[in-house]
């Protein structure tokens, strides 16, 4: 059954990539009590579910992705039609500056699952699913950003070498750019480098 798009509270947007297919099967037949319609989506990175739900049950699809543990991001019509060109939006620098020297950042696309699991190491700087541990505004704040088909900054990594050859890996800005991109199901995402870190980065086996 099908809703009237105007009574929408909203869409539900998952990944169903990183989510088992037992979950994937436990929320659509409970969304379908809710009347909810689903559409599936696939786009370059990313394999995406909407679950367009009414006023009435959008509370209760926030308590059943709660209780499975899904990560989600509620978004609406206008930021979903904005979604598949996210990557292409994100500005992007040159290994070398047109007056033929180094730029100090550069970027690359790393794999964001194998960056993640490092990341989780730092309970205090984690930004966790739906931005838990993190703040709630800048999270919405670049969903919302999203629609807006404009430019994107690439989160910025800082990977250092410790004296016994441990390498450590930090987000020195995008900390909730990186989990809104990781909560959307990108596989990977480009992100900003020290020119100078570059090969730890690829020792870690950051870079794709």
């Amino acid at each position: 059954m099908n809703i009237n798009p105007v009574s929408f509270k909203g869409t539900f947007y998952i990944n169903q990539d990183s989510i088992s297919q037992r979950k994937i099967n436990k929320i659509i037949d409970k969304s379908s009590i809710y009347n909810a319609e689903i559409n599936a989506g696939t786009g370059k990175n990313y394999n995406k579910l909407f679950f367009q739900v009414s006023e009435e049950f959008d509370e209760k699809m926030k308590k059943l992705f709660a209780k499975l543990r899904i990560p989600y991001i509620q978004i609406n019509e206008h930021q979903a039609a904005n979604m598949d060109n996210v990557i292409s939006r994100m500005v992007r620098n040159d290994d070398i500056k047109e007056d033929g020297s180094q730029n100090f950042y550069v970027t690359r696309n790393i794999n964001v699952k194998k960056f993640d699991k490092e990341l989780q190491k730092d309970k205090d700087c984690y930004v966790g699913i739906n931005g838990q541990n993190g703040s709630a505004e800048k999270y919405q704040r670049f969903v919302n950003y999203l629609s807006t088909n404009q430019e994107i900054n690439p989160p910025i990594l800082d990977i250092v070498e410790t004296k016994d050859g441990k390498i450590n890996t930090y987000i020195a800005d995008g900390r909730h750019r990186f989990a809104v991109m990781r909560d959307l199901g990108f596989d990977e995402i480009p992100v900003n480098i020290e020119s100078k870190s570059l090969s730890l980065a690829q020792k870690a086996g950051y870079i794709i």
